[in-house]
Protein backbone atom coordinates (compact mmCIF):
# COMPACT_ATOMS: atom_id res chain seq x y z
CA UNK A 1 0.00 0.00 0.00
CA UNK A 2 2.82 2.58 0.50
CA UNK A 3 4.23 2.80 -2.93
CA UNK A 4 0.59 3.07 -3.97
CA UNK A 5 -0.70 5.50 -1.87
CA UNK A 6 -1.13 9.38 -2.55
CA UNK A 7 -1.97 12.02 -0.39
CA UNK A 8 -3.48 15.51 -2.44
CA UNK A 9 -3.32 18.74 -0.13
CA UNK A 10 -5.76 21.42 -2.18
CA UNK A 11 -5.57 23.99 0.58
CA UNK A 12 -5.35 27.26 -1.86
CA UNK A 13 -8.17 25.49 -4.14
CA UNK A 14 -10.81 24.64 -0.90
CA UNK A 15 -9.53 26.93 1.35
CA UNK A 16 -10.03 30.06 -1.13
CA UNK A 17 -13.31 30.13 -0.44
CA UNK A 18 -12.25 31.59 3.01
CA UNK A 19 -10.80 34.87 1.53
CA UNK A 20 -11.76 34.69 -2.56
CA UNK A 21 -8.66 32.46 -3.44
CA UNK A 22 -6.47 35.86 -2.83
CA UNK A 23 -3.12 34.32 -0.25
CA UNK A 24 -0.50 36.77 0.93
CA UNK A 25 2.83 36.33 -0.56
CA UNK A 26 4.50 34.81 2.61
CA UNK A 27 1.94 32.14 3.59
CA UNK A 28 2.45 30.90 -0.85
CA UNK A 29 6.10 30.91 0.37
CA UNK A 30 5.57 28.96 3.68
CA UNK A 31 3.15 27.09 2.20
CA UNK A 32 4.81 25.56 -0.82
CA UNK A 33 8.17 24.81 1.65
CA UNK A 34 6.17 23.05 3.77
CA UNK A 35 4.64 20.63 1.53
CA UNK A 36 8.08 20.33 -0.55
CA UNK A 37 9.57 19.07 3.03
CA UNK A 38 6.21 16.91 3.68
CA UNK A 39 6.76 14.55 0.69
CA UNK A 40 2.72 15.24 -0.04
CA UNK A 41 2.43 13.82 -3.55
CA UNK A 42 0.46 16.17 -5.21
CA UNK A 43 -0.82 19.72 -4.62
CA UNK A 44 -3.92 20.85 -6.47
CA UNK A 45 -3.20 24.64 -6.28
CA UNK A 46 -6.30 25.88 -7.03
CA UNK A 47 -9.26 26.27 -9.46
CA UNK A 48 -8.49 26.90 -13.42
CA UNK A 49 -11.63 29.19 -14.18
CA UNK A 50 -13.17 31.48 -16.97
CA UNK A 51 -13.02 34.93 -16.32
CA UNK A 52 -15.46 36.22 -13.40
CA UNK A 53 -16.79 39.63 -12.76
CA UNK A 54 -15.98 39.76 -9.87
CA UNK A 55 -12.86 40.21 -7.94
CA UNK A 56 -11.39 36.54 -7.27
CA UNK A 57 -7.05 35.90 -6.49
CA UNK A 58 -5.24 34.06 -8.60
CA UNK A 59 -5.74 30.62 -7.22
CA UNK A 60 -9.14 31.01 -8.84
CA UNK A 61 -7.69 31.02 -11.84
CA UNK A 62 -4.37 29.16 -11.11
CA UNK A 63 -3.31 29.66 -15.19
CA UNK A 64 -0.02 28.70 -16.20
CA UNK A 65 1.93 31.82 -16.18
CA UNK A 66 0.55 31.97 -12.79
CA UNK A 67 2.05 29.04 -11.33
CA UNK A 68 5.02 28.51 -13.66
CA UNK A 69 5.91 31.87 -10.97
CA UNK A 70 5.47 30.12 -7.83
CA UNK A 71 8.73 29.43 -5.57
CA UNK A 72 9.70 26.35 -5.52
CA UNK A 73 6.76 25.34 -7.71
CA UNK A 74 8.75 23.11 -10.18
CA UNK A 75 9.79 20.74 -6.86
CA UNK A 76 6.02 19.91 -6.64
CA UNK A 77 3.31 17.77 -8.44
CA UNK A 78 1.09 20.69 -9.48
CA UNK A 79 -2.67 19.87 -10.50
CA UNK A 80 -5.72 21.97 -10.74
CA UNK A 81 -9.72 21.51 -10.42
CA UNK A 82 -12.37 22.94 -13.20
CA UNK A 83 -16.02 22.36 -12.53
CA UNK A 84 -17.26 20.34 -15.08
CA UNK A 85 -20.44 23.18 -15.52
CA UNK A 86 -18.23 25.96 -17.06
CA UNK A 87 -17.81 23.95 -19.85
CA UNK A 88 -21.39 22.98 -20.82
CA UNK A 89 -22.36 26.07 -22.22
CA UNK A 90 -23.91 24.54 -25.43
CA UNK A 91 -21.05 25.20 -27.50
CA UNK A 92 -18.73 22.16 -28.39
CA UNK A 93 -17.36 20.94 -25.08
CA UNK A 94 -13.40 20.24 -26.73
CA UNK A 95 -13.26 23.80 -28.03
CA UNK A 96 -14.21 25.48 -24.12
CA UNK A 97 -11.64 22.65 -22.65
CA UNK A 98 -8.57 24.05 -24.99
CA UNK A 99 -9.52 27.86 -24.26
CA UNK A 100 -8.04 26.70 -20.75
CA UNK A 101 -5.82 24.21 -21.17
CA UNK A 102 -2.69 24.05 -23.26
CA UNK A 103 -0.75 20.63 -24.14
CA UNK A 104 0.91 18.89 -21.11
CA UNK A 105 4.17 19.68 -22.60
CA UNK A 106 4.07 23.32 -21.83
CA UNK A 107 2.03 23.56 -18.78
CA UNK A 108 3.39 23.18 -15.21
CA UNK A 109 0.60 21.34 -14.04
CA UNK A 110 0.52 17.29 -14.77
CA UNK A 111 -2.95 16.71 -12.69
CA UNK A 112 -6.27 17.96 -13.44
CA UNK A 113 -9.68 16.98 -11.61
CA UNK A 114 -12.99 17.59 -12.79
CA UNK A 115 -15.41 18.14 -10.84
CA UNK A 116 -19.60 16.75 -11.74
CA UNK A 117 -22.50 16.31 -10.17
CA UNK A 118 -24.29 13.13 -10.98
CA UNK A 119 -26.42 14.93 -13.70
CA UNK A 120 -23.34 15.82 -15.63
CA UNK A 121 -21.66 12.80 -15.62
CA UNK A 122 -22.51 11.93 -19.17
CA UNK A 123 -21.13 15.29 -20.21
CA UNK A 124 -18.27 15.06 -18.22
CA UNK A 125 -16.90 12.24 -20.88
CA UNK A 126 -15.75 14.85 -23.80
CA UNK A 127 -14.08 16.79 -21.09
CA UNK A 128 -11.61 14.36 -19.64
CA UNK A 129 -11.14 12.86 -23.69
CA UNK A 130 -9.78 15.92 -24.61
CA UNK A 131 -7.85 16.48 -21.35
CA UNK A 132 -6.06 13.29 -22.06
CA UNK A 133 -5.54 13.86 -25.62
CA UNK A 134 -3.61 17.03 -24.21
CA UNK A 135 -1.35 14.80 -22.01
CA UNK A 136 -2.66 15.11 -18.51
CA UNK A 137 -3.42 12.73 -16.07
CA UNK A 138 -7.16 13.17 -14.80
CA UNK A 139 -9.28 12.99 -11.70
CA UNK A 140 -13.05 12.89 -11.95
CA UNK A 141 -14.56 13.81 -8.58
CA UNK A 142 -18.24 12.80 -8.36
CA UNK A 143 -19.65 15.29 -6.01
CA UNK A 144 -22.30 14.73 -3.33
CA UNK A 145 -22.22 11.33 -3.38
CA UNK A 146 -23.32 10.86 -0.17
CA UNK A 147 -27.11 10.32 0.30
CA UNK A 148 -26.73 8.18 -3.36
CA UNK A 149 -28.68 4.97 -3.65
CA UNK A 150 -26.77 1.95 -4.63
CA UNK A 151 -28.23 1.97 -7.92
CA UNK A 152 -27.43 5.44 -8.46
CA UNK A 153 -23.44 5.26 -7.67
CA UNK A 154 -23.13 1.58 -9.52
CA UNK A 155 -24.85 3.09 -12.41
CA UNK A 156 -22.43 6.09 -12.68
CA UNK A 157 -19.45 3.98 -11.94
CA UNK A 158 -19.84 1.39 -14.78
CA UNK A 159 -20.52 4.03 -17.15
CA UNK A 160 -17.16 5.90 -16.14
CA UNK A 161 -15.62 2.59 -16.36
CA UNK A 162 -16.40 1.79 -19.80
CA UNK A 163 -14.89 5.51 -21.06
CA UNK A 164 -11.43 3.99 -19.80
CA UNK A 165 -9.79 7.80 -19.53
CA UNK A 166 -10.50 8.62 -15.83
CA UNK A 167 -7.04 8.14 -14.14
CA UNK A 168 -8.14 8.33 -10.17
CA UNK A 169 -12.07 8.33 -9.44
CA UNK A 170 -12.84 10.49 -6.41
CA UNK A 171 -16.11 10.19 -4.67
CA UNK A 172 -16.99 13.56 -2.64
CA UNK A 173 -18.27 14.28 0.63
CA UNK A 174 -19.57 17.81 -0.41
CA UNK A 175 -21.97 18.42 2.44
CA UNK A 176 -19.72 16.39 4.96
CA UNK A 177 -23.45 14.75 5.94
CA UNK A 178 -21.51 10.64 5.36
CA UNK A 179 -20.53 8.94 8.38
CA UNK A 180 -18.25 5.91 8.35
CA UNK A 181 -20.90 3.07 7.69
CA UNK A 182 -21.77 5.17 4.36
CA UNK A 183 -18.22 5.65 3.60
CA UNK A 184 -17.32 1.61 3.88
CA UNK A 185 -20.35 1.34 2.02
CA UNK A 186 -19.71 3.51 -0.81
CA UNK A 187 -15.72 2.20 -1.23
CA UNK A 188 -17.14 -1.19 -1.59
CA UNK A 189 -19.59 -0.39 -4.22
CA UNK A 190 -17.44 1.36 -6.28
CA UNK A 191 -14.38 -0.76 -6.36
CA UNK A 192 -16.86 -3.57 -7.06
CA UNK A 193 -17.08 -1.81 -10.59
CA UNK A 194 -13.71 0.15 -10.93
CA UNK A 195 -10.12 -1.53 -10.81
CA UNK A 196 -8.27 1.39 -11.16
CA UNK A 197 -7.33 4.34 -8.47
CA UNK A 198 -10.16 5.58 -6.03
CA UNK A 199 -9.69 8.61 -3.85
CA UNK A 200 -12.15 10.43 -1.24
CA UNK A 201 -12.57 14.24 -0.59
CA UNK A 202 -14.22 14.66 2.82
CA UNK A 203 -15.54 17.69 4.47
CA UNK A 204 -15.83 18.35 8.12
CA UNK A 205 -19.65 19.60 9.38
CA UNK A 206 -19.98 16.52 11.66
CA UNK A 207 -16.55 16.41 12.48
CA UNK A 208 -15.88 13.34 10.91
CA UNK A 209 -13.62 14.37 7.96
CA UNK A 210 -10.49 12.52 9.19
CA UNK A 211 -12.43 9.55 10.35
CA UNK A 212 -14.38 9.06 7.16
CA UNK A 213 -10.84 9.34 5.53
CA UNK A 214 -9.11 6.47 7.42
CA UNK A 215 -12.21 4.03 7.25
CA UNK A 216 -12.08 5.11 3.43
CA UNK A 217 -8.39 4.09 3.72
CA UNK A 218 -8.20 0.52 5.68
CA UNK A 219 -11.12 -0.34 2.74
CA UNK A 220 -9.00 -0.29 -0.37
CA UNK A 221 -8.74 3.40 -1.51
CA UNK A 222 -5.45 4.84 -2.40
CA UNK A 223 -6.07 8.39 -2.50
CA UNK A 224 -6.93 10.96 0.18
CA UNK A 225 -7.06 14.70 -0.09
CA UNK A 226 -6.39 17.26 2.95
CA UNK A 227 -6.32 20.90 3.68
CA UNK A 228 -3.32 22.66 6.09
CA UNK A 229 -5.23 23.19 9.28
CA UNK A 230 -8.78 21.70 7.85
CA UNK A 231 -9.32 25.10 5.76
CA UNK A 232 -11.87 24.40 3.21
CA UNK A 233 -15.52 25.48 2.33
CA UNK A 234 -18.06 25.24 5.04
CA UNK A 235 -16.55 23.45 7.65
CA UNK A 236 -13.56 22.66 6.57
CA UNK A 237 -11.58 19.79 5.23
CA UNK A 238 -9.83 16.50 6.85
CA UNK A 239 -6.37 18.17 8.36
CA UNK A 240 -3.48 17.35 5.54
CA UNK A 241 -1.82 17.41 9.36
CA UNK A 242 -3.74 14.87 11.24
CA UNK A 243 -3.78 12.81 7.99
CA UNK A 244 0.26 12.64 7.34
CA UNK A 245 0.58 11.09 11.11
CA UNK A 246 -2.10 8.60 10.33
CA UNK A 247 -1.20 7.38 7.22
CA UNK A 248 2.11 6.63 8.36
CA UNK A 249 0.85 4.62 10.99
CA UNK A 250 -1.65 2.68 8.86
CA UNK A 251 0.61 2.34 5.92
CA UNK A 252 4.50 2.60 7.08
CA UNK A 253 4.67 5.48 4.74
CA UNK A 254 7.40 8.25 5.59
CA UNK A 255 5.55 11.65 5.04
CA UNK A 256 7.21 14.51 6.97
CA UNK A 257 4.46 16.14 9.55
CA UNK A 258 3.45 19.44 9.09
CA UNK A 259 3.63 21.71 12.11
CA UNK A 260 0.73 23.35 13.29
CA UNK A 261 0.14 26.97 11.87
CA UNK A 262 2.83 26.70 9.47
CA UNK A 263 0.09 29.19 6.86
CA UNK A 264 -0.28 31.68 9.48
CA UNK A 265 2.15 31.71 12.56
CA UNK A 266 3.22 35.66 12.76
CA UNK A 267 1.47 36.21 9.66
CA UNK A 268 -2.00 35.07 10.90
CA UNK A 269 -3.13 38.96 10.85
CA UNK A 270 -3.24 39.38 7.09
CA UNK A 271 -5.35 42.13 5.94
CA UNK A 272 -8.28 40.78 5.59
CA UNK A 273 -8.67 39.76 9.62
CA UNK A 274 -7.26 43.06 10.13
CA UNK A 275 -10.25 44.50 9.21
CA UNK A 276 -12.33 42.58 11.03
CA UNK A 277 -10.90 42.91 13.85
CA UNK A 278 -10.75 47.05 13.56
CA UNK A 279 -14.58 47.00 12.80
CA UNK A 280 -15.64 44.10 14.86
CA UNK A 281 -17.31 41.07 13.27
CA UNK A 282 -20.94 41.13 13.31
CA UNK A 283 -22.73 38.01 12.16
CA UNK A 284 -23.93 37.42 8.57
CA UNK A 285 -26.61 35.15 7.12
CA UNK A 286 -24.09 35.08 3.63
CA UNK A 287 -22.07 31.93 3.11
CA UNK A 288 -18.83 33.69 2.60
CA UNK A 289 -19.35 35.96 5.58
CA UNK A 290 -20.07 32.44 7.44
CA UNK A 291 -16.23 31.08 6.46
CA UNK A 292 -14.45 33.70 7.14
CA UNK A 293 -15.66 33.66 10.68
CA UNK A 294 -14.83 29.70 10.79
CA UNK A 295 -11.56 31.08 9.07
CA UNK A 296 -10.39 33.46 11.61
CA UNK A 297 -11.18 31.06 14.60
CA UNK A 298 -9.07 28.68 13.14
CA UNK A 299 -6.63 31.25 12.61
CA UNK A 300 -6.91 32.53 16.54
CA UNK A 301 -7.51 28.96 17.81
CA UNK A 302 -4.23 27.23 15.97
CA UNK A 303 -1.87 30.51 14.94
CA UNK A 304 -2.38 32.82 18.26
CA UNK A 305 -1.88 36.34 17.36
CA UNK A 306 1.59 37.53 17.70
CA UNK A 307 0.55 41.49 16.72
CA UNK A 308 2.96 41.16 14.08
CA UNK A 309 0.76 43.86 11.23
CA UNK A 310 1.76 43.29 7.25
CA UNK A 311 3.68 46.18 5.74
CA UNK A 312 1.77 49.06 4.54
CA UNK A 313 4.65 49.37 2.41
CA UNK A 314 3.46 48.60 -1.22
CA UNK A 315 5.62 47.27 -3.93
CA UNK A 316 4.97 45.17 -7.37
CA UNK A 317 6.06 41.31 -7.61
CA UNK A 318 5.76 38.65 -9.80
CA UNK A 319 2.29 37.45 -8.28
CA UNK A 320 -0.08 38.75 -10.68
CA UNK A 321 -3.92 36.99 -10.89
CA UNK A 322 -5.45 36.54 -13.61
CA UNK A 323 -7.33 37.77 -14.84
CA UNK A 324 -5.75 41.61 -14.68
CA UNK A 325 -5.37 41.98 -11.44
CA UNK A 326 -2.03 42.70 -9.47
CA UNK A 327 -1.18 41.19 -6.17
CA UNK A 328 1.99 43.26 -3.78
CA UNK A 329 4.12 41.73 -1.95
CA UNK A 330 1.50 41.25 1.15
CA UNK A 331 -0.84 39.53 -1.04
CA UNK A 332 -3.24 42.16 -1.49
CA UNK A 333 -5.27 42.96 -4.96
CA UNK A 334 -3.38 46.64 -5.41
CA UNK A 335 -7.48 47.84 -6.58
CA UNK A 336 -8.52 46.96 -3.89
CA UNK A 337 -5.85 48.19 -1.36
CA UNK A 338 -6.48 51.37 -3.06
CA UNK A 339 -9.99 51.16 -1.75
CA UNK A 340 -9.33 49.98 1.79
CA UNK A 341 -5.98 52.41 2.51
CA UNK A 342 -6.26 54.24 5.27
CA UNK A 343 -4.33 57.74 4.69
CA UNK A 344 -1.53 58.81 7.11
CA UNK A 345 -3.01 61.80 7.28
CA UNK A 346 -6.12 60.21 8.01
CA UNK A 347 -4.65 57.97 11.36
CA UNK A 348 -3.07 60.90 12.41
CA UNK A 349 -6.59 62.27 12.97
CA UNK A 350 -7.90 59.31 14.37
CA UNK A 351 -5.13 59.25 16.68
CA UNK A 352 -5.76 63.07 17.98
CA UNK A 353 -9.06 62.47 17.61
CA UNK A 354 -8.47 59.79 20.86
CA UNK A 355 -6.40 62.04 22.62
CA UNK A 356 -9.94 64.56 22.82
CA UNK A 357 -11.80 63.91 26.19
CA UNK A 358 -15.02 62.50 25.01
CA UNK A 359 -18.62 63.94 25.45
CA UNK A 360 -20.18 63.68 28.15
CA UNK A 361 -23.20 64.10 25.90
CA UNK A 362 -23.42 62.98 22.30
CA UNK A 363 -24.03 65.41 20.02
CA UNK A 364 -27.50 65.22 17.87
CA UNK A 365 -26.22 66.66 14.65
CA UNK A 366 -26.16 64.23 11.52
CA UNK A 367 -22.19 63.23 11.08
CA UNK A 368 -21.06 64.34 7.53
CA UNK A 369 -18.88 61.82 5.30
CA UNK A 370 -16.23 64.20 5.31
CA UNK A 371 -15.66 63.06 9.21
CA UNK A 372 -12.11 62.03 9.31
CA UNK A 373 -12.72 58.58 11.85
CA UNK A 374 -15.69 58.24 10.55
CA UNK A 375 -14.92 57.79 6.94
CA UNK A 376 -11.45 56.26 7.06
CA UNK A 377 -13.98 53.05 9.11
CA UNK A 378 -16.29 53.31 6.90
CA UNK A 379 -13.94 52.50 4.11
CA UNK A 380 -12.45 49.31 5.60
CA UNK A 381 -16.52 48.31 6.05
CA UNK A 382 -16.88 49.20 2.47
CA UNK A 383 -13.94 47.30 1.24
CA UNK A 384 -15.41 44.38 3.21
CA UNK A 385 -18.37 44.75 1.90
CA UNK A 386 -17.24 45.01 -2.28
CA UNK A 387 -15.22 41.50 -1.09
CA UNK A 388 -18.45 40.08 -0.71
CA UNK A 389 -17.13 39.11 3.32
CA UNK A 390 -20.15 40.53 4.56
CA UNK A 391 -23.74 41.38 2.94
CA UNK A 392 -25.45 45.16 2.59
CA UNK A 393 -27.59 44.62 5.61
CA UNK A 394 -24.11 43.92 7.66
CA UNK A 395 -22.61 46.85 5.88
CA UNK A 396 -25.62 48.73 7.56
CA UNK A 397 -25.36 47.14 10.91
CA UNK A 398 -21.73 48.60 11.16
CA UNK A 399 -22.20 51.89 10.00
CA UNK A 400 -24.51 52.58 12.75
CA UNK A 401 -22.43 50.68 15.30
CA UNK A 402 -18.78 53.16 13.81
CA UNK A 403 -21.80 55.90 14.14
CA UNK A 404 -22.91 55.07 17.71
CA UNK A 405 -19.54 55.11 19.08
CA UNK A 406 -18.17 58.06 17.53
Amino acid sequence: MKSHFKILDCTFRDGGYYNNWDFDKKIIENYIDSIISSKVDFVEIGFRNFPQNKFLGPFAYSTDNFIKNLPSIDKINVGVMSDASIFLDGSKISNNVKKLYSSKRESPISLVRIATHFKDIEQSRDIIETLKELGYMVGLNLMQSGGKSEQQIENAVKKIAKWNNVDVLYFADSLGNMDEKEVVKITKLIKTNWDKDLGIHTHNNKGQALNNSIAALNNGISWIDGTVSGMGRGAGNASTEDLLREVNKITGSDFMILATGILFGAYGNTWRVNKLNKLGYIYSDSVNAQNYKIALNNYRAKAPITGKEPSTKTKENKYTSSPGVLIDSEGIPTKIKAESSISKEENQENAASKERPKETKKSKNPISDDDSEYASKLKEAKSLLNDELINKADYEKIKKKIIDNL
